[in-house]
C-alpha cells in the first residue's frame, strides 16, 4: 500500500498547529489535554486518513508515519498516548465478526479511547506469571474480571481496556489465557497515576479491576498468536519512537552546535563535538536501516518475532548513546528542563523497559539463535 500523502500533510499540519507549541506546557503540567482525541478523530487523523477499517489496519506505513510524527513534533509520551490505540484496535479487528465495530468506531472518532492491559505489579513480563482471573457470568458470552495492572499507558483516561487474563473454558474446564475487552463502569475499574521518570505528559498507572465486566475477545491458543502480533507492532513503534528522537536530537544539536559561541568560535570547531554529532550519526543510520526493515517485513506480513526484538533493542541502544552526546553538547542547557535533551535522555530510558525489557527481548533473540540450529 502507497503511502497516503494527502494524510501525511493532514498529519504534519495537526502536529505543527496543535502539538508542538503547546508541548513543553503539557509536559510541566504533566498531561495532554483529553481533546486532543476528539480533534485527531475529527480531522481524519485516527482513522489515518482510510474510510474503512480494512484499510487503515492494512496500512502500515501511515501508521508508522503517525508515530514518527506525533514523537517528533511532540513527546513519546503524546506519541503513547494519542497512537497506541491502533495496537489494542488491531486485536479486535482481527476478532472482530461485527462483535466490537461500536467500540472501533468510537475510538477512531476520538470519543473515547483504548489501553492495553498486560503487564502486572509481580510479573512484569513474564506472561506466565499473570493472575488476573476471569470467570463467567450468567450473562451469555460474559465474564467478570478481576486483578491489577501496572504501568498502563492512558490508564486513568481509557474507556476500554485489552486486559490479559486467566480464566476456566467453559467446554473443558481448563485454565487458559484469554484477551478480554473490558469497559470502565463506576466501581468495578479504578486506578492511579504512578510517577515515572520520563513520559511526563502521559498518565502512566496501575489499574484494578474488581468484578468488571469483559468480553473475550481471544482466548486458548489464539490468544497468543493475538499477543505475539501486537507485541511486534508495539515494539516496532517504539523503534520508530526511538529513531525518531535520535533523529530530532541530532538536528537540535546541530544548531545549537552551530550558532554557540565559545572562545569566538562555534562550538562545533571542537573536535570533540564533531566526534559526538558524528557518533549520533553513525548510530541514527544504522537503526534507521533496521527500522525501515522491519516495518516493510511488518508491512508485508512476514516479519518474524527475533527481527522485531533485534530492531527495538538495537534503536533503544542507540538512543541511549544519542540522548547522552545530546545532553553532553549543549551542556548545563542540556539538563534543563523545557529543552528536548534533557526530555529525550528520561524518555529514553523507558523505551528500553516498554514493550518487553531488553533482557527479556534478548531471551527471545536467543533461543531464536538456538532453535535455527535444530531446524
Amino acid at each position: 500500500m502507497m503511502m497516503n500523502q494527502s494524510f501525511v500533510t493532514e498529519l504534519n499540519r495537526f502536529a505543527d498547529h496543535y502539538i508542538k507549541p503547546y508541548i513543553v506546557q503539557w509536559e510541566a503540567a504533566g498531561e495532554y489535554p483529553q481533546e486532543l482525541h476528539s480533534m485527531a478523530g475529527s480531522e481524519g487523523i485516527l482513522r489515518l486518513g482510510h474510510s474503512d477499517k480494512d484499510s487503515l489496519f492494512r496500512d502500515t506505513d501511515s501508521a508508522v508515519a503517525l508515530v514518527e510524527t506525533l514523537t517528533a513534533g511532540g513527546s513519546q509520551g503524546l506519541a503513547m498516548g494519542l497512537a497506541s490505540y491502533l495496537v489494542s484496535l488491531s486485536a479486535l479487528h482481527q476478532h472482530n465478526d461485527g462483535r466490537f465495530d461500536a467500540v472501533i468506531e468510537q475510538v477512531l472518532d476520538g470519543d473515547a479511547t483504548i489501553s492495553l492491559a498486560i503487564t502486572e505489579p509481580q510479573a512484569g513480563s513474564d506472561i506466565a506469571a499473570i493472575t488476573t482471573q476471569a470467570v463467567p457470568s450468567a450473562q451469555q458470552d460474559e465474564f467478570l474480571i478481576t486483578g491489577e495492572k501496572s504501568y498502563i499507558c492512558g490508564g486513568l483516561r481509557a474507556n476500554y481496556f485489552v486486559v490479559l487474563a486467566k480464566y476456566g473454558d467453559r467446554e473443558t474446564g481448563q485454565q487458559e489465557m484469554g484477551l478480554f475487552l473490558v469497559e470502565r463502569e463506576p466501581g468495578t475499574v479504578s486506578g492511579e497515576r504512578i510517577p515515572t521518570l520520563g513520559w511526563q505528559c502521559l498518565d502512566v498507572s496501575s489499574v484494578r479491576l474488581e468484578m468488571a465486566r469483559g468480553r473475550l475477545i481471544a482466548g486458548s491458543q489464539a490468544c497468543f498468536g493475538t499477543l505475539k502480533m501486537m507485541l511486534k507492532r508495539e515494539r516496532v513503534n517504539l523503534a520508530v519512537m526511538a529513531n525518531s528522537d535520535a533523529r530530532s536530537l541530532l538536528d537540535d544539536s546541530l544548531i545549537f552546535a552551530h550558532k554557540r559561541q565559545v572562545h569566538g568560535a562555534p562550538l562545533h570547531n571542537k573536535q570533540a563535538i564533531l566526534h559526538h554529532l558524528a557518533e549520533m550519526q553513525l548510530q541514527i543510520s544504522a537503526t534507521s536501516a533496521l527500522v525501515a526493515q522491519s516495518v516493510a517485513a511488518l508491512r508485508e506480513g512476514h516479519l518474524t518475532d527475533e527481527a522485531a526484538c533485534v530492531t527495538k533493542v538495537n534503536a533503544t541502544r542507540a538512543l541511549d548513546l544519542v540522548s547522552s552526546l545530546g545532553v553532553q553538547i549543549f551542556g548545563a542547557r542540556g539538563c534543563e528542563r523545557g529543552y528536548l535533551p534533557e526530555r529525550v535522555f528520561r524518555d529514553a530510558k523507558i523505551l528500553s523497559l516498554g514493550g518487553g525489557t531488553t533482557e527479556v527481548l534478548q531471551n527471545i533473540i536467543g533461543k531464536s539463535l538456538i532453535h535455527s540450529l535444530t531446524k
